[in-house]
């Protein structure tokens, strides 16, 4: 059987990630399953806490369904970083994103023990 072209994509940031010292999985969809983001991982930040998220694979140009976007509004209300991305470098774009996010918050706070 062939794989899709997101496939692809799909393997190079599970690898990516694993590389990173975290660990990814690639959902593969089912009936039950319809909709649910691509990508299922877990890879540490900056300080070594694990930046939880769910990504969904799609070619460049190429869009998540409405149906997709809202499995994804669904996770990241539960604490998930969530995302749809077209390659490894915005995969990465995501996660140093967030990782600069939090170095921040943490760095506030700590000034804030301060005062």
């Amino acid at each position: 059987m062939a794989r899709k072209p997101e496939t692809y994509i799909a393997q190079s940031i599970i690898n990516w990630v694993k590389e990173q010292g975290g660990e990814a999985v690639h959902v593969v969809g089912s009936i039950k399953q319809a909709n649910q983001p691509d990508i299922d991982g877990s890879i540490p930040d900056s300080a070594g806490e694990p930046i939880h998220f769910k990504v969904e694979v799609k070619m460049p140009g190429k869009d998540a369904t409405p149906a997709q976007r809202a499995a994804l509004i669904v996770w990241e209300r539960n604490g998930y970083l969530t995302g749809v991305v077209h390659s490894l470098d915005e995969f990465s774009n995501l996660i140093t994103t967030e990782s600069y996010r939090r170095d921040k918050a943490r760095k506030d706070y700590q000034a804030s023990l301060s005062i």
